[in-house]
């Protein structure tokens, strides 16, 4: 019963119907994956159960300790469900992803470039005044995105 009063406390989709109703598939690709998500589920619920039936009376740590190849085996069948259903239940959302890509995504409106603000400080200045240590001197590199690399300083001054 635990399963049942799980479901009751859960607004779970337990047939087709409600399946198809609360993930509203819009493709016939999206409604095969949503069936076989709830064939998934089902067998899911199914593999609860009777591990329910099973343990019902001595408890899973008793299934453990005496039969542990039966329990060894229900684990295997119930990792294998859940990732069963797992698996479906990505592959409806993937071809939903993919059904929202198919649509034509909006243009892109045209940016103009912006105006050129007016440089403040005179020609051959920096920015940024270096300091007066000679050894700051020698390592200092033009800044990011000035247009000249460090090849540009060993380049004789063209005429």
């Amino acid at each position: 019963m635990p399963a049942q009063a799980a479901a009751a406390s859960y607004d779970v989709p337990s047939t087709l119907a409600d399946f198809l109703a609360y993930y509203t598939p819009s493709t016939p690709e999206e409604n095969l994956l949503i069936v076989h998500a709830q064939r998934a589920w089902r067998h899911l619920e199914q593999m609860h159960e009777l591990i329910d039936a099973v343990t019902a009376g001595k408890g899973l740590f008793s299934l453990y300790t005496d039969e542990y190849a039966r329990y060894k085996q229900l684990s295997r069948d119930l990792n294998q469900a859940d990732r069963m259903w797992n698996r479906a239940i990505n592959a409806f959302w993937q071809a939903r992803r993919r059904g929202a890509s198919t649509q034509p995504a909006p243009r892109p409106q045209p940016i103009s470039p912006p105006a050129p603000s007016p440089d403040p400080t005179p020609r051959g200045q920096s920015h940024n005044p270096a300091p007066a240590s000679s050894e700051h001197a020698q390592t200092h590199r033009p800044p990011l995105g000035s247009g000249l690399s460090s090849r540009d300083d060993h380049r004789p001054p063209a005429e």
